[in-house]
This record gives C-alpha cells, sequence and structure tokens, in this order.
C-alpha cells in the first residue's frame, strides 16, 4: 500500500515526512550534473559537498532559488531521486502534499504539482508554508483571534496572520536565509579582504549568526586573501554576525 507523504520543498533543504513514519528523508536541495551528458551524479549532502570543488564539467545545481522553480527539468529529476529515497517505485505510488510560498504563481503551483506527478505521485496537493508551520506549531488557527506566523527559509520569509482556519493576511519577502550568507560573504569581503564560500557563510551564520551580540562567542574562520590570494585565518566575533545581518533583519522587520 502506497503512503502518503509531505514534502517541504525548500530553497535550502528538502524535508520528506511518512504518515505514521515522521521524517525519513532531510537533505540539501543541491543536485549534481555532469554537463557533458547530464547524467546526475549526486544529490543532497553529497552534491552540496562538491560545490566549489568540482572541474568545471561537474555543475552542483540549486534549481529552487528564492522559493521559485528556476530550473523545472532538474527539480524534476530532484524530486524523482527524493521520492525514490523515500521508498516510492512504479507500484508504490503515494499521495503527496508539499508545501509552497504564499506568493507563489499560479505557473509555479502547476510546475510544483507536475514535478511530483511526473516524478512518481499518484496525486499532489499544495499546503502554503505559514499554514503547514502554523499546523506544526500547535498555534491555535481555528480560533477567532488571530496567530502570526514568521516562518525564516532558505529562499524566503513567510509572515501570516491566520484566523477560523484561514490566512487573513500575508507577505511573502524573497529575503532569507541565502540572503543572510551573501551578507556574510559581502562582509568578510569588504571589512577583512577575506574571500568565503556560500558553506562557509552558512557555517558562520549557523554558529555565531545573532541580531543582537549578548555572549561574546567568537568563530575562527579560513578563507582566501583577495589581495594576496594566500590562505588566511581570523576570528569572527558576534558582533561581525551582527552588523552583515542587520540589512536583512531590516527588510523582515
Amino acid at each position: 500500500m502506497a503512503r502518503d507523504l509531505a514534502i517541504d520543498l525548500g530553497t535550502a533543504n528538502t524535508l520528506v515526512y511518512a504518515r505514521s513514519e515522521g521524517i525519513v528523508l532531510a537533505e540539501p536541495s543541491v543536485i549534481a550534473l555532469n554537463e557533458n551528458n547530464r547524467e546526475v551524479l549526486a544529490m543532497g549532502s553529497d552534491a552540496w559537498n562538491m560545490i566549489g570543488r568540482t572541474p568545471a564539467h561537474i555543475v552542483a545545481h540549486r534549481p529552487l532559488r528564492k522559493g521559485a522553480i528556476t530550473d523545472f527539468d532538474i527539480t524534476q529529476r530532484m524530486v524523482r531521486l527524493i521520492l525514490k529515497r523515500a521508498g516510492v517505485s512504479r507500484f508504490n505510488k503515494p499521495r503527496v502534499v508539499i508545501c509552497v510560498p504564499s506568493a507563489i504563481t499560479p505557473v509555479e503551483r502547476r510546475a510544483v504539482t507536475e514535478a511530483c506527478r511526473r516524478a512518481g505521485a499518484s496525486d499532489a496537493q499544495l499546503i502554503e508554508q505559514p499554514l503547514a508551520a502554523a499546523i506544526g506549531a500547535n498555534l491555535p488557527i481555528s480560533e477567532a483571534f488571530g496567530s502570526m506566523v514568521v516562518d525564516i527559509g532558505g529562499g524566503t520569509t513567510e509572515i501570516a496572520v491566520m484566523s477560523l482556519g484561514g490566512v487573513v493576511y500575508a507577505n511573502s519577502l524573497r529575503v532569507a536565509g541565502d540572503a543572510m550568507d551573501a551578507a556574510i560573504i559581502s562582509y568578510m569581503r569588504k571589512q577583512y579582504n577575506l574571500l568565503v564560500g556560500e558553506a562557509s557563510a552558512e557555517k558562520i551564520k549557523k554558529e555565531i549568526g545573532t541580531a543582537m551580540p549578548t555572549s561574546g562567542n567568537t568563530y575562527l574562520m579560513k578563507g582566501r586573501d583577495i589581495r594576496s590570494g594566500t590562505p588566511k585565518e581570523i576570528s569572527l566575533k558576534e558582533e561581525d554576525t551582527s552588523e552583515a545581518l542587520k540589512p536583512i533583519l531590516n527588510q523582515i522587520l
């Protein structure tokens, strides 16, 4: 018998939940292809580790940017691999519900459902991310008063007020975790003449990223000096990440 699945197809990470089993897959939303023959070489964590470390003909793609599908074909192939890893086969076609940003266009909605059906789902339904987040957080959204959610993902920040089981007001900003990583990269370049990649910027964000520095934590960061081209090591403070992230947080506020 086919399992019912829920997929959070995020810009940065993809989660798959199976009914009565819990989360059965959690991987970065990345797929690595051989550009010469379009062969899939890796997906998820394996593909993420290839970013910036591969020959020219091997490219790690992130097919979702800022909450939207930028490459339908690659997204479809990634979803097919995700469903395969979750145990879906030709004889086991599940019903699937997919989380999408509230500001997604009708064209993008059709693209997501079509990608899931072509990948092996018997049926695909969409649910808005703020509503799914509110249900997951056990907010009383069916009551006759407002519940607010601010869901900061990789590509989008979803802001919604819900009441009586529906969304009263929603706004989707295409500024979120990825923009924070980019802000850290830019800050490191300007402040320390240090060149760091996406993976390093995300590590900085997770380790000492903060809106208000309070604990005095530091993080030893290695990169390449822009002027000399040689390896360079610096000790970052919480004040650095606070300054780097301020413009992004102000947009969300």
